[in-house]
Order: C-alpha cells, then sequence, then structure tokens
C-alpha cells in the first residue's frame, strides 16, 4: 500500500510529538437501518493489532485497518485547517454510506 504523509502532516505530528498513526474503520447501522462506514485516526498503537497492517511511512508506524478500501494510488494523510482547529485527516477512502 502506497502510503503518503503531507508536509503539513509531519510538521502536525512533529509539533504534537506523535510517533504513531492508526486509521481505525468503524461500521454502523445494520438490520432494519442501512450500514455504513467513517474513519477514525488515532495517535496510539491499536489494542487489536491483529485487525490492523503496519507500515513504516517517514520514521513514523502507521497501522491501517485490513477493512480499510483505498480508491486512490496512495493514501494521503494531512491535515485540515477550520478557524482555529487543525485536524488531522486522510484521503482516498472508499468508504461504504449506505446498504
Amino acid at each position: 500500500m502506497n502510503i503518503k504523509i503531507s508536509d503539513a502532516g509531519l510538521d502536525y505530528l512533529e509539533k504534537k510529538q506523535h510517533k504513531t498513526i492508526t486509521l481505525a474503520i468503524n461500521t454502523s447501522g445494520g438490520g432494519c437501518c442501512p450500514t455504513f462506514e467513517s474513519e477514525d485516526i488515532y495517535f496510539k498503537a491499536p489494542q487489536n493489532p491483529e485487525d490492523f497492517n503496519d507500515y513504516e511511512v517517514n520514521g513514523l508506524k502507521v497501522y491501517i485497518d485490513k477493512k480499510a478500501r483505498v480508491a486512490t494510488p496512495s493514501l494521503q494523510f494531512d491535515v485540515e485547517k477550520m478557524l482555529v482547529f487543525t485536524k488531522f485527516t486522510v484521503k482516498g477512502l472508499s468508504l461504504k454510506k449506505q446498504g
């Protein structure tokens, strides 16, 4: 898997002293309701590492949920600035929105 972290993302991680990224895929709904997926990003190793593939990227440990479907040539981590907040984001995922 091709994983990239933008320069702004690397600066953010260094500033916050994060050495680990975990990308988890969560599924909600089901039964009588449509299911959908969402992603969560954590800055620590997962509690269930057997459910993740792990990679070394720019000296960082990156855990990607095995359920993640990548829709682009690479998974891109970046930061998004929203007013006074900065959010660490990922682009390139194919998430199920309803079922």
